[in-house]
Parts: structure tokens; C-alpha cells; sequence
């Protein structure tokens, strides 16, 4: 036990994150560290030990957060259908997809006209 229960409490954090094995083992080198620094009275390794203790924090904090906001985009995109009930209205578009560039050319191009005209004529 250190006599620091902030770096207790980051242990403990760390444990429990659903971190992947790679970002754990670095902030557990980091917490490591900090604890070869606690209890020194140097104001230099203090600092660095406050560093490393907020860099800690940090990640823990930002993947808590990105967690969060993975949840609640999941919460509002409710996919029905295979699409997000936001498209519902521009379903259209989506059975497009595949054909967006060549609808795009063939509604953009100068020869838009004479394309129109062979396609009604090919149909007669």
C-alpha cells in the first residue's frame, strides 16, 4: 500500500476499464512510476508524479467518454430496417448507393438531353 490513495484508486481504475491490454499495460508503467516517485520530497519528481498522475487520469476520463458517446449515438440511431430511422424519408438514396456516380454524370452531363432521347427511343 502506497500513502498516496489517489494512486490506489488509478489502480483500481485501471483494473476495471474496459481498456484494451496494450493502453493498460502503459498506464500501469506510467502508475508504476508515480509510485517509485511517492514519497520523495523533491518539488521536481513531485511535479513529474503529478504529471503522470494527470495523464492518467486523462485517459481513463477520455475513454469514459468516448464510451459514452458510442452509447448514446447508439440510443439515437435506432437502426430498423437495415437503416437508421433518421434516412427513413431518403430511403431512396440508399437503394441508389450503387448507382449514385453514374445517375450523377448522367443527370449532370451536357448529354443529359441526347441520353434522355435514346433511352425513350430505345423503349418504343
Amino acid at each position: 500500500m502506497s500513502d498516496d490513495v489517489r494512486l490506489e484508486l488509478l489502480r483500481d481504475a485501471i483494473a476495471e476499464s474496459g481498456l484494451d491490454g496494450q493502453t493498460k499495460d502503459v498506464l500501469a508503467d506510467d502508475l508504476r512510476y508515480a509510485q517509485e516517485i511517492n514519497g520523495t520530497q523533491d518539488p521536481a519528481l513531485r511535479g513529474i508524479k503529478r504529471i503522470v498522475i494527470s495523464g492518467i487520469r486523462r485517459e481513463l476520463l477520455a475513454h469514459e467518454r468516448t464510451e459514452r458517446a458510442i452509447e448514446l449515438h447508439q440510443a439515437k440511431c435506432s437502426v430498423a430496417d437495415g437503416l437508421p430511422a433518421a434516412s427513413k424519408p431518403a430511403k431512396w438514396i440508399v437503394l441508389l448507393t450503387p448507382w449514385r456516380w453514374p445517375v450523377a454524370l448522367m443527370c449532370f452531363s451536357p448529354f443529359a438531353g441526347d441520353l434522355v432521347a435514346k433511352v425513350i427511343s430505345a423503349l418504343k
